[in-house]
């Protein structure tokens, strides 16, 4: 934690608030997905330097500091398993589950919570995602954009970015 404190103590006077952008990203429907390598105390610094309110606007947050896969598809990974981590909690008794709870049945909490949590809820997801215009194959379709490509030819295979 001393490490981020550190990293994270940066400046934030050379943000400004970003009235439009804030609207743009108010007015989309559903939760708001902010991704960011930095801790959740950072990430509330530079949305409020941009003049976004974070309790509202922030839905999720990714820590996409892994440096072993391509960080983009890293949270196309991370949001993947989140639908699907969502889509399982919504199969959860929840009368079951608190009469467990409500009768101290902690095995019988586990094995309810186990078993909904080990259905496998891939191919519901992605044809959810597919009604609702997105890719079915979202690895396969980022990687037909050739975007990381793109971005080595713009950057260089040796450029390194830091901060914003």
């Amino acid at each position: 934690i001393a490490y981020l404190d550190f990293v994270h103590d940066i400046a934030m006077d050379r943000l400004s608030p970003a009235p439009e952008l804030a609207a743009r990203i108010s007015a989309l429907p559903g939760r708001k997905l902010v991704f960011t390598n930095g801790d959740a105390a950072y990430a509330q610094r530079v949305l409020d330097a941009r003049g976004m309110d974070h309790a509202r606007d922030l839905g999720w947050m990714i820590d996409a500091s892994h440096n072993v896969k391509d960080p983009l598809e890293d949270l196309l990974q991370s949001v993947e398993a989140i639908m699907i981590a969502y889509a399982q909690a919504l199969l959860v008794n929840r009368r079951r589950l608190n009469e467990a709870q409500e009768q101290n049945d902690v095995a019988a909490a586990q094995e309810l919570l186990q078993d909904v949590f080990r259905t496998d809820l891939r191919a519901l997801v992605a044809e959810a995602r597919l009604q609702s215009g997105g890719a079915l194959d979202p690895i396969g379709f980022f990687r037909s954009l050739k975007v990381r490509q793109q971005l080595i030819e713009e950057r260089g295979s040796h450029a390194q970015a830091t901060g914003l």
